[in-house]
């Protein structure tokens, strides 16, 4: 028996110096190939599964790298990495050295349940310890927070998944000659769950505003219809297309709206989007499908153009879940707000404005102004100097002062 241990000891040291040595591509077979598919994080975040594995058994995790199970771009970047539990047989944690664990990349073919004959490059090995428990963390990428313990081993060497077409491919293979039939037999129970990282999406919606041109007649009482040439030209002599209203007579928004993603090139080329002050280029967030990867807490999101108002939004992310985003862009034109008691008679630039135009906000042209109020025998002209940018409000409101006189 001794004699066996002996040369069982020799036997795994060379294995060991083989394995040290520079690696290239080996074909091998496996008894089977159990496979799991890792979902979506972003539905399934608690994800957590456990099969059973036999000595030489190989196991496929796939994970949900970009384009493959998700519509969501970068998906693989909520995951930090990929846990391997072990939970080792008794009879197998005797029975030191007797089974090792390789990793593999470069693999072909495909992995799947139906295939037993593969060729990859090992990337990684190692002897299971007499334990009754073993735990792999195979990391994504260096830029992680994994930590070590007796328990627990980390894997020094980063998968290239490109490799493997997504997948994470562990083989399991006997290494010690002359082993009883019990050990042979067991079944070594596997519980595969992601590392998920303290990230999660923001999914920006940046919307331009299409606005339509309000007629004058929904402004101005004084309007005089003409033909429809001469109504353009007088329009445009009088500065009538600076009354581009967000809000029709009803209070309503008009105009259509088109999304970022429909209208790139356009955006691409006056906008200017920030996260906590860092610059995002607007063609990642096309090719992201507006969606980007933050660290889970409070950001703040700002968007400069020149074309249109500059807008802040505070934002809180969650770990892998998705937040939503709506920015509606404003025209940097200047807008003015006017309201009055009823009865009022009120004036913009000496042309009355109709009363069904209080309360809405409609734009005008840069320089100087007049809003002209006249409530009975009372009159009060202020002055407006509107640069862009700005939205003005006229705010006509009566005050009734009490005193008593002293004796």
């Amino acid at each position: 028996m001794k004699d066996r241990f002996v040369k069982n000891y020799y036997f795994v040291s060379l294995l060991m110096i083989l394995f040290s040595l520079p690696v290239c591509a080996e074909s091998f077979r496996v008894a089977k190939t159990v496979y799991v598919s890792i979902p979506n994080v972003l539905q399934d975040s608690e994800f957590e599964t456990t099969v059973k594995m036999g000595m030489n058994d190989a196991l496929a995790v796939r994970i949900p790298i970009n384009n493959q199970q998700s519509d969501f771009p970068e998906i693989s970047e909520l995951m930090e990495g990929l846990e391997i539990k072990m939970t080792i047989p008794e009879d197998l944690a005797i029975w030191r050295d007797c089974c090792a664990c390789t990793i593999y990349d470069n693999l072909s073919p495909a992995p799947s349940d139906l295939e037993i004959d593969y060729s990859g490059t090992k990337t990684y090995f190692a002897v299971l310890p007499g334990k009754l428990s073993w735990i792999l963390q195979i990391p994504f990428s260096k830029d992680n927070n994994f930590r070590t313990n007796q328990y627990t081993t980390i894997i020094d060497s980063i998968p290239d998944l490109s490799t493997t077409e997504g997948h994470i491919f562990l083989r399991l293979q006997q290494i010690m000659k002359g082993l009883p039939d019990e050990v042979m037999n067991s079944q070594i129970k596997i519980t595969i769950k992601p590392l998920l990282a303290d990230k999660g999406l923001l999914k920006i919606n940046i919307l331009e505003p299409q606005s339509t041109e309000t007629p004058s007649s929904a402004i101005f009482a004084d309007f005089q219809p003409l033909d429809n040439e001469d109504n353009s030209k007088t329009q445009k002599q009088e500065g009538k297309e600076d009354f581009n209203s967000f809000n029709n007579i009803n209070g309503d928004f008009i105009g259509k709206t088109s999304s970022l993603q429909e209208n790139q090139a356009f955006l691409s080329n006056n906008l200017l989007v920030y996260v906590d002050e860092e610059p995002i280029s607007t063609d990642s967030l096309f090719k992201n499908k507006g969606f980007s990867i933050l660290s889970s807490g409070i950001h703040n999101l700002t968007v400069i153009s020149d074309n249109y108002r500059s807008e802040v939004r505070t934002v809180r992310i969650d770990s892998c879940k998705i937040t939503e985003l709506a920015v509606d862009l404003k025209s940097i034109e200047p807008t003015l707000i006017i309201t009055a008691p009823e009865g009022t008679s009120i004036f913009f630039d000496e042309r009355p404005l109709l009363d069904s135009a209080l309360g809405k906000e409609f734009i005008i042209s840069e320089g100087e102004h007049k809003v002209k109020f006249i409530l009975g025998n009372y009159e009060i002209i202020r002055p407006i100097v509107a640069t862009k940018g700005k939205t003005y409000r006229a705010n006509l409101t009566l005050d009734l002062q009490l005193s008593e006189d002293s004796n």
